[in-house]
């Protein structure tokens, strides 16, 4: 056995690959599993440098989309993860009006890793720039049926009322 890294190493180290005594572990050494690097997005919460000014404008544009709910007039979306955790969740979009999180509707959303953007990303624009937060919808949708008001019990009453009937049994003959 030779002493001597096999040439595929060209920057020996002090710790030695667990499958060859002879091979130092190095990024180069075929034994040495590679893992995916994932790069920190500027926009993470952790990111030491966090360029919110052209995700402003962005925003502004409506580049990320429009809220689908009626009463949010067409407010413009920020992208938002639902995990830091990279590779658990793909990016989502937030509506500052409504505060809900919908499923893109673009093709260009789907492979974007939602940790990308991290849980915080909105909020954190909103503190920047808090002038840039919209109002809470005036008007709320309101369940009716023949004009009149429904109830918020009348589905659980429903819900009741349905568990409690019981349907005939058919018999055989």
């Amino acid at each position: 056995m030779s002493s001597r890294p096999p040439p595929h190493c060209p920057t020996p180290t002090l710790s030695p690959c667990p499958h060859c005594p002879h091979c130092p572990r190095c990024p180069h050494c075929p034994h040495v599993p590679t893992v995916p690097i994932v790069p920190m997005s500027p926009l993470s919460p952790m990111s030491p440098l966090s360029p919110l000014s052209p995700q402003l404008e962005k925003y502004q544009q409506g580049d990320f989309g429009y809220c689908p709910r009626v009463y949010c007039e067409n407010q413009p979306m920020l992208p938002i993860g639902l995990s830091d955790i990279p590779g658990e969740a793909m990016v989502k979009l937030y509506c500052p009006k409504c505060m809900d999180v919908y499923t893109p509707k673009s093709s260009r959303h789907h492979h974007t890793d939602g940790a990308y953007f991290g849980t915080g990303f909105p909020h954190m624009l909103f503190m920047v720039h808090p002038e840039y937060r919209p109002k809470r919808p005036a008007n709320q949708f309101v369940p009716r049926l023949y004009g009149f008001k429904i109830h918020p019990m009348a589905y659980q009453l429903q819900l009741q009322a349905a568990s409690n009937f019981k349907s005939p049994v058919k018999t055989i003959r």
